[in-house]
């Protein structure tokens, strides 16, 4: 029993001891030599040893049975944005993936092809020849529908992104002009408010005259000798002139008219009163073709004629 106590006093005392500081020391763990001849001798060895068991396994066939190609990918479009560097290609891209994977088939078909046809083997399956691929064609198409609307997409993300920054910057320039306008108005109302109290002073006085001279580029133009009012803009004659002639409301105006009020419309007026009371009738006036013009007036002056032996004889009678 006694033992015991005094083996837990020396735990404890032990325990003490080793958790005062200084006791440990830290020990950096020394670095691996970079060029260490040993370590590439026995790499050199491994490997060697790893290629004389893989041409143990491998099987000498002939490249009919393997038709594999080693190939760069062909060179893309010169219309298209697609690089020929493919370390430069975005993997998350999906579209300019695809486009590489497709160029690197394409390069690999035009060096396989020539060398099955040396070798006699027929490439292209005859016309009676059913075979389905793996994906058909349907499947196919909406993986490239797919690819097009993700694309499309981007764009218009793109596009929103950026005219966000554009009216975030307008709204920018917007406050800084308001603010220039602000700071000028000011300027010009301490201008004015020293010159109603009559205390101009040379800087005043000059604050006064920049705002009595200044004023908007017409007034300026205005006040320019060499200006000159353009009034033909503003007249409706010249922008009717302008304006390209409806040619169906000309052969409707000259069946049916112009519209408006017919009544009262062929009321005689000073002229045709003037040009009748002459036996003429005025071709200006008159809406008639020239026969029937000719026709009237060789009434007209029958009608004259007539009145007038009927006057003779009334005359003649009463005497």
């Amino acid at each position: 029993m006694h033992s015991e106590k005094r083996q837990n006093l020396l735990t404890k005392e032990l325990q003490e001891l080793l958790a005062a500081p200084g006791v440990y020391k830290e020990i950096e763990k020394p670095r691996q030599i970079i060029n260490n001849k040993a370590r590439c001798k026995m790499f050199v060895i491994i490997s060697d040893i790893i290629f004389s068991c893989m041409n143990k396994v491998k099987k000498a066939l002939s490249w009919v049975e393997r038709l594999d190609v080693t190939t760069e990918p062909a060179p893309p479009p010169k219309e298209s944005d697609l690089d020929n560097d493919v370390d430069k290609i975005d993997p998350n891209d999906d579209f300019k993936r695809e486009a590489l994977f497709y160029r690197v088939a394409q390069s690999a078909v035009l060096e396989a092809i020539p060398k099955l046809h040396e070798l006699g083997i027929p490439t292209k399956r005859p016309n009676d020849y059913f075979a389905e691929m793996i994906k058909s064609d349907a499947h196919m198409t909406k993986v490239r529908e797919n690819i097009v609307v993700n694309k499309k997409r981007l764009e218009l993300r793109e596009k929103a992104r950026q005219l966000r920054e554009q009216r975030k910057f307008g709204k920018q320039q917007q406050k800084e002009i308001l603010e220039a306008r602000r700071i000028e108005k000011k300027k010009h109302m301490e201008a004015l408010k020293v010159a109603k109290k009559g205390r101009v002073g040379k800087e005043h006085a000059q604050m006064l005259e920049e705002y009595l001279t200044s004023g908007t580029s017409k007034q300026a133009a205005r006040n320019n000798a060499e200006w000159k009012p353009n009034n033909k803009f503003y007249r409706p004659e010249e922008y009717a002139k302008r304006r390209k002639v409806n040619q169906k409301r000309v052969f409707k105006n000259a069946v049916y008219g112009h519209g408006g009020q017919k009544k009262r419309s062929k009321r005689n007026n000073a002229t045709s009163v003037a040009t009748r009371g002459k036996g003429e009738v005025s071709v200006l006036n008159h809406t008639s073709s020239a026969a029937r013009i000719n026709r009237l007036s060789k009434k007209m002056q029958k009608t004259k004629k007539k009145n007038a032996q009927k006057k003779r004889n009334k005359v003649s009678s009463e005497f």
